[in-house]
């Protein structure tokens, strides 16, 4: 049994790895993948089901990989280009392999170093103006009717010509659709259920230090219920809340508060800490947040309300609004009103009043 289990796993790394790798962008060299293969199927640009392999490298992080062979169509002929294209975790683009023979350019020429070094960095732009054209829109037509100009010509559309390879416009759009419009939804589903029914994958994600653009991705999930909470979320919004240098992370992480685990009393106590020295307008922001806690504790309930007599009218209104039908702290609360009766904000005073009567 055991060496039917290696044979199997040798057949796998070998099916895998057939092709000749005649180009390999910087990011895949050196990455040693796991032979273990796992398939899974997205719809292409036609509707039609590809083939998509869920890869891990010898660390444990999770890729996604298409190989195939598409016809990319210049002026009066097609040419068919053997490429293989490696997606991260989140959906984006992570590497290129070219198979078998060179890409070409519109004239026949093969690309050089510095056109493959262009072409990623292409690739790696999601937002290219080359997600706004089809690929009958990429030259301009020629005034005389002449068959003969295209690309190569210098008909490339000036827009879009320094969104391309000189002399591959076509190559390149045809690369970047296949690699951005419409896959990175559907490889961000895929490991979504990856990670909800590998709890092993995600505990060692979670704690594995992260790039910027994972940890945003982990917080989005989080945020919006996509992913299973458990302690990794805890753990995640503590580090990515101290990313000082990172502002759009701490942004997303405060957004999470509302997922995350309170009965976990090393985070509670690290929540209570940063909550003190938060701006005005970070804590109401985390108060939206804390509204949405079923089970507030009492020490955070503490922080909150800590000095509030002495708070801005806006803090103090967000904090009863945050409080409203929570049994456990009324009479904390009506005792705290009642010191506020002097505080001639209207606003204020409607919703003490409101709030009074429900006591």
């Amino acid at each position: 049994m055991f060496c039917i289990q290696i044979l199997f796993a040798f057949l796998l790394l070998l099916f895998n790895n057939n092709d000749d790798v005649y180009f390999q962008s910087e990011k895949l060299h050196g990455v040693n993948w796991q032979p273990d293969v796992s398939v899974y199927h997205i719809e292409d640009d036609k509707g039609e089901q590809v083939e998509i392999f869920a890869k891990k490298d010898n660390k444990g992080f999770l890729y996604w990989h298409r190989k195939l062979k598409t016809p990319v169509c210049l002026i009066g002929e097609c040419k068919l280009i053997d490429i293989g294209i490696y997606w991260d975790l989140a959906g984006d683009f992570f590497g290129l392999e070219v198979y078998e023979e060179a890409l070409t350019k519109t004239d026949h020429s093969e690309f050089t170093e510095k056109d493959y070094l262009r072409l990623i960095e292409i690739l790696e732009n999601d937002w290219s103006r080359l997600r706004e054209y089809k690929l009958s829109d990429l030259v301009e037509k020629p005034e005389n009717g002449d068959p003969e100009v295209d690309g190569t010509s210098g008909a490339t559309k000036k827009e879009i010509a320094a969104e391309a390879v000189v002399d591959a416009v076509y190559t390149t759009h045809t690369i970047w659709h296949l690699s951005h419009v419409g896959e990175k939804e559907q490889l961000v589903n895929l490991t979504i259920n990856e990670l909800n029914k590998d709890e092993e994958l995600m505990t060692f994600l979670m704690q594995t230090p992260q790039l910027e653009h994972t940890s945003l991705f982990f917080l989005e999930l989080f945020a919006n219920g996509k992913l299973k909470q458990k302690d990794y979320l805890n753990s995640l919004v503590i580090s990515s809340l101290g990313m000082d240098d990172k502002p759009k992370v701490k942004e997303v992480a405060l957004k999470t508060l509302s997922k995350c685990n309170y009965s976990d009393s090393y985070f509670l106590q690290n929540i209570i800490d940063m909550y003190g020295g938060l701006p005005l307008k970070t804590k109401l922001q985390v108060l939206n947040e804390f509204k949405k806690v079923e089970n507030l504790p009492e020490p955070l309930f503490l922080a909150i309300v800590h000095h509030l007599e002495t708070q801005q009218d806006w803090y103090i209104i967000r904090v009863f609004e945050v409080m409203k039908n929570r049994d456990q702290y009324k009479d904390r609360l009506n005792n705290i009103a009642s010191n506020l009766s002097h505080i001639s904000n209207p606003q204020l005073q409607s919703i003490l009043r409101e709030y009074q009567k429900e006591i």
